[in-house]
């Protein structure tokens, strides 16, 4: 005995079984880009997060004295300027610096190394480079 005859197949069926056959390998496809792509947007960011733009030092003192005289408590990253702008604002505004090349003027104490030169930032005042840039 043989089984119920086979329905015929219209061009509609055909033409959605063909695509059916292209769309699971498709789909597979595109979740591995996706998931690749994934990975590699995540490895970018733990990269860029440790060495990009969020990139956070101090200098390091090993007088824990001088730690505590030019040493950062973190306040530069939002409320400091620029190193740069600092070194140049006595040369812009002379008459509001006394005509000094320093922060004197304001009351900032400076010292000397063991060659008889003034340091670059006063008592107090820390230096940190924050996203690249030197506060």
């Amino acid at each position: 005995m043989s089984g119920p005859a086979a329905a015929p197949v219209t061009a509609v069926e055909a033409a959605l079984a063909r695509r059916r056959r292209w769309l699971r390998p498709a789909l597979l496809l595109l979740a591995l880009i996706l998931a690749a792509g994934a990975v590699l947007v995540v490895w970018g960011a733990i990269l860029f997060a440790r060495y990009g733009l969020a990139r956070e030092s101090t200098p390091p003192y090993a007088d824990a004295v001088e730690h505590f005289k030019y040493g950062s408590i973190g306040s530069e990253v939002s409320g400091g300027i620029p190193y740069w702008v600092w070194r140049a604002l006595p040369r812009a505004f002379p008459e509001a610096f006394e005509g000094r090349d320093d922060y004197a003027a304001f009351g900032f104490l400076y010292e000397t190394d063991e060659a008889g030169r003034r340091r670059d930032l006063p008592i107090g005042i820390s230096r940190r480079t924050s996203r690249n840039l030197d506060m």
